[in-house]
């Protein structure tokens, strides 16, 4: 369906999130999320809310995403071609990044229970100890 939006991009090299889509019908500004519940979260956290805080005016640290130096908890693996994000919980105290349930995009439980995303680089593994940056949710 036609909806006259001018697309500037659809898809993104990210896991999940993939068929994310921004354009503009006009002067509106028109973002398309992922149908998968995970996806559309992720796209939002990494895309939407910092282009709706920018444009509301926030200062740069009130949009850019918020990291935290972390250690993984556990071995974490991207066999992908494309950067994953990993949902999961920071430990309480401890800093350590642990993951949380199922990684697939449709699977809820994992996202309920998440405050923080860690990126995966493609073809990386990560090893219990090793440091990475998390991106803090919510």
């Amino acid at each position: 369906v036609d909806a006259g939006v001018q697309i500037d991009f659809w898809r993104v090299r990210v896991k999940p999130g993939k068929p994310m889509l921004f354009g503009r019908r006009g002067k509106v500004p028109v973002f398309g999320l992922p149908g998968n519940p995970v996806s559309g979260f992720v796209g939002y956290i990494l895309f939407v809310e910092p282009a709706i805080r920018k444009w509301m005016g926030a200062a740069e640290e009130g949009w850019r995403l918020r990291g935290i130096a972390c250690e993984v908890g556990s071995e974490i693996r991207n066999p992908g071609d494309r950067p994953h994000y990993v949902r999961g919980r920071l430990g309480a105290g401890d800093g350590r990044f642990r993951p949380i349930g199922l990684q697939q995009s449709h699977a809820l439980y994992g996202l309920a229970e998440t405050d923080a995303l860690l990126r995966v680089e493609a073809g990386a593994e990560m090893r219990e100890g090793d440091g990475g940056i998390a991106i803090l949710v919510g």
